[in-house]
């Protein structure tokens, strides 16, 4: 299996390793503990005492690897260069089915709040799409980026341009939104919103 490094900073002490099925290159991610511990409780922990991460952190004067086999290498490097504060480094745009992804690996890895500004970004440049199956993408990214805003407006416009089931245009189910959904359509309708 081809392996790629990307050096997020070149004096890293971790190295994330990104490779799955999907893709047959493996992806080690070189980033600096410091800055992935400050801007995410969830590496904050696996790099901890308690995690046998970080204890091969604080054993060794050289690098710990992480294997993170089910998350995509083009979005851990996005999520990196945004903990590591790289912010001109990050993409002006991102597509909406992108955005999804990224969005729940940002949420798997608590560190939402260092996309902050770049997700808002992102979503409003696709706000003018009426394509339903879109839409249904940018609504889930908006609810996992914590955007409310948007995510407010996102379902509005979808109710009122949808004129069918709205789960059925998405090509992924999202549970935590069919209860957000429902309850954009019962307040739309007893609004009587046209």
């Amino acid at each position: 299996m081809p392996t790629k490094l990307i050096h997020i900073v070149p004096d890293g002490d971790v190295v994330l390793i990104c490779g799955n099925k999907k893709d047959p290159t493996t992806h080690r991610i070189c980033v600096a503990s410091t800055f992935l511990s400050s801007g995410s409780t969830v590496f904050k922990a696996m790099l901890g005492e308690n995690f046998k991460e970080g204890v091969a952190l604080a054993a060794s004067f050289g690098t710990a690897e992480i294997p993170l086999p089910d998350d995509d290498a083009a979005n851990m490097i996005i999520l990196c260069r945004a903990l590591h504060v790289q912010h001109d480094s990050l993409p002006a745009r991102v597509q909406p089915k992108e955005l999804v992804q990224l969005s729940l690996i940002a949420d798997k890895y608590d560190c939402v709040g260092s996309l902050r500004f770049a997700s808002e970004v992102w979503i409003k440049h696709h706000m003018d799409t009426t394509n339903p199956a879109k839409m249904m993408k940018l609504l889930a990214a908006a609810y996992f980026f914590r955007q409310t805003e948007l995510f407010s407006k996102i379902g509005r416009n979808l109710i009122l341009a949808s004129d069918g089931p709205l789960l059925e245009s998405s090509e992924e189910h999202i549970a935590a939104l069919e209860t957000c959904i429902v309850n954009f359509k019962y307040n739309a309708v007893t609004a009587d919103v046209r």
